[in-house]
């Protein structure tokens, strides 16, 4: 992976950063403390991994900003790549995945479904995680001494980490026969208690055998004892049923009895009625001969009585002056009130005798009044006749009335009227009587037909009473009998669980013998398997097959780090990695020493200093790095040196710098951060870094 170009908008302490780093081989990022170097650098991580140093996911947004975002464009196997990451304050990220072929101006997306999927492609493609990426590119601050300052026991530490991915399945072996020996152990410790358990319960049989024979005579017996008691049971209840059935029979005897006396009180109340109206249609039949006389007499008389009031009106009229002769006196002076009428009217009328009389309206008023008078002539007249008839009529009243026999008359008519209404009932009368009679006959057969059911009934009832006059000492009898059903019953159930609880215990006896034969056995196993397993567990530790392979591993390292350390010494240095070293007290003692040869001789590591110790600490710490990207097979192109530089004199920086110069011949592109001024210009090209107000700025300077 090479960098091609690096933009940076609101990243940690960086605005706006546009950094084409293509051409640059070997450089150096300087610029004071505090301004961002390493910062910078970590971004290319951030870019790759989302990772970097900051303690929460939102910490890569620069202060006072709401999004950031870092994009890289870099080579790799012939194609150039572009991942931008963005990032805003308490929102999800997102992730930009691009490649462009060799010969091909057009971006191809290769982004997934989701970030996690799109980091795997990168990862995939890169052929290395964050972790390989520290390890191989990456030299942090302090980190290039940290292997070769660090004792031998801390150094075959680092090669486990190194080597954790092929080292890894022996600590799971190492683990698995931890656990499994450990099974074991727990499981022979279960089978000894099981094997002192399964000899208890095995003791337990004789007792166990006369235990469950007495409890057999006593469920016996107590079978028995059920069997009587269901039989009393059973005729009881029989018994009890028929008595219920004749309390039924008993209740509805009762029920019809109620009935009957009721339906025998209608009958008597319809038997009292139909002899009353009997009774009174005789008496009006015994009547009927007074009833005919006396309403035939009322008719008679009420004609004599009406004849008797016209006389009466006739006389009065004429006794008290009205009549024709008053007509005549109000006809005379009507016409007279008419013909003064008249002649006022013809007095006031200037056109008589004139043309104009026909449509005069006072003319046709006083014709009218003529026309008048003429009517009233002819009523006059007419009452004159009539009060001459009416006092010839009046004068034969008088002679024809006689009030004494009108008075007479009137007191027989009201003695003899009442039989008028009786006359009418009287045309029914024998036919209603015929009619009681017929219903009387009805209603009183009917009623000793009922009186004899009756009769039936109350005996019935009297019978079903004495029948059911046992039925409590009979439920007494039969509560006392299911009692002690119920007894012998609960004393069977107590006998057959007893009964299986020592059955249990003898069957749990026979498996017990089977089970203990088995549990010796499986023990003999269990013991063999366990020193096996304790065999294993001892090969997979770390002092077993692991110690081998970090042993077989050394001289790869050693093998590497000598061929950088040539190259950077001009073949004046080699090393060499010893595993182990005599004890004093005798005998061989594991280590990890690094020894260390030049003009002078051999000499430990920890003899050198200045250029030489650095050379040494540069090429081991690279020669792990490359040796962990070989076993993924991911090429390393980029190294970045992170301050190495600290302990170093005058001299020092000077073997630096032509280390620096001399690692370009293993890696594509160097990049050298550091804080010192004296070696800003030493290197071909420089990135500078610098801070103002709070913001950092970074620009190429070839």
């Amino acid at each position: 992976m090479i960098p091609r170009r690096l933009t940076l908008q609101n990243y940690r302490s960086f605005e706006d950063v546009d950094l084409d780093l293509s051409g640059i081989e070997a450089a150096a990022i300087t610029g004071p403390n505090g301004a961002g170097k390493s910062c910078l650098a970590e971004s290319v991580l951030y870019a790759l991994y989302g990772e970097g140093r900051s303690s929460t996911v939102d910490g890569v947004v620069r202060l006072g900003e709401r999004e950031s975002s870092v994009k890289l464009e870099y080579l790799h196997d012939g194609a150039t790549y572009s991942v931008s990451r963005k990032r805003s304050r308490g929102q999800k990220s997102e992730l930009q995945y691009l490649m462009r072929g060799r010969d091909d101006d057009l971006w191809r997306a290769l982004s997934g479904a989701s970030i996690a999927e799109t980091q795997a492609k990168i990862i995939k493609d890169l052929a290395m995680d964050g972790a390989l990426f520290r390890h191989s590119s990456y030299v942090g601050q302090g980190d290039a001494a940290a292997f070769c300052e660090s004792t031998p026991a801390e150094r075959k530490s680092v090669l486990y980490g190194i080597l954790e991915d092929r080292l890894a399945q022996f600590g799971l072996l190492h683990e698995a026969s931890k656990q499994t020996v450990k099974a074991l152990d727990e499981a022979l410790a279960v089978a000894a208690a099981t094997r002192e358990r399964l000899h208890a319960l095995i003791a337990l049989r004789e007792s166990t055998e006369a235990a469950r024979s007495g409890v057999q005579e006593q469920l016996d017996l107590s079978r028995s004892k059920v069997a009587e008691a269901e039989a009393q049971t059973k005729t009881l209840r029989e018994s009890l049923a028929q008595h219920d059935a004749e309390l039924t029979r008993l209740a509805a005897a009762r029920t019809e009895y109620a009935k009957l006396e009721g339906e025998g009180a209608d009958l008597a109340r319809q038997q009292d009625e139909w002899q009353t109206i009997l009774d009174a249609d005789q008496a009006l039949l015994r009547e009927a001969e007074v009833i005919r006389r006396d309403a035939e007499a009322a008719d008679r008389l009420e004609a004599e009585l009406k004849e008797f009031a016209e006389r009466r009106e006739i006389l009065r009229l004429a006794q008290s002056g009205h009549g024709a002769a008053h007509i005549k006196s109000r006809a005379a002076q009507e016409r007279y009130t008419l013909a003064s009428d008249q002649a006022r009217l013809r007095e006031r009328v200037p056109c008589l005798q004139t043309e104009l009389q026909v449509t005069c309206p006072l003319l046709a008023q006083a014709n009218a009044s003529h026309h008048e008078l003429t009517s009233l002539d002819e009523q006059r007249t007419a009452a004159e006749q009539a009060e001459t008839a009416a006092l010839d009529a009046a004068e034969r009243a008088e002679a024809a009335y006689d009030g004494g026999h009108h008075a007479s008359a009137q007191a027989d008519y009201e003695t003899r009227v009442w039989a008028r209404p009786e006359l009418a009932n009287l045309a029914g009368a024998e036919a209603r009587a015929e009619g009681a009679k017929t219903a009387l006959r009805e209603v009183a057969k009917r009623r000793e037909a009922s009186e004899r059911e009756l009769g039936e009934r109350r005996q019935e009832c009297t019978d079903l009473e004495l029948k059911t006059a046992g039925a409590e000492h009979l439920a007494e009898s039969l509560r006392v009998a299911e009692a002690l059903l119920e007894a012998a019953r609960s004393e069977v159930e107590q006998c057959t669980r007893e009964l299986a609880i020592y059955d249990e215990r003898l069957r749990q006896v026979a498996e017990a013998n089977v089970e203990l034969e088995h549990i010796e056995q499986q023990v003999a196993n269990q013991g063999r398997t366990r020193t096996i397993y304790a065999t294993l567990q001892e090969a997979f530790s770390r002092d077993g097959i692991p110690a081998l392979i970090i042993d077989a591993t050394v001289p790869a390292l050693e093998e590497i780090a000598n061929e950088i350390l040539a190259g950077l010494s001009d073949g004046r240095m080699s090393l060499k990695l010893t595993t182990q070293r005599l004890k004093v007290t005798g005998g061989l003692a594991e280590t990890l020493d690094i020894i260390v040869a030049d003009q002078v001789g051999e000499r430990p590591y920890e003899d050198f200093s200045g250029g030489e110790r650095l050379r040494v600490d540069l090429a081991v710490r690279i020669a792990l790095g490359r040796l962990l990207a070989q076993r993924t097979g991911a090429p390393v192109e980029l190294l970045v040196l992170d301050e190495v530089c600290a302990p170093l004199d005058e001299a020092g920086e000077d073997a630096l710098i032509d280390c620096v110069m001399r690692l370009v011949e293993w890696f594509r592109c160097v990049l050298l951060i550091t804080h010192r001024q004296s070696l800003r210009d030493r290197l071909p090209q420089q990135i500078v870094v610098e801070k103002d107000g709070g913001a950092s700025t970074a620009v190429v300077v070839a």
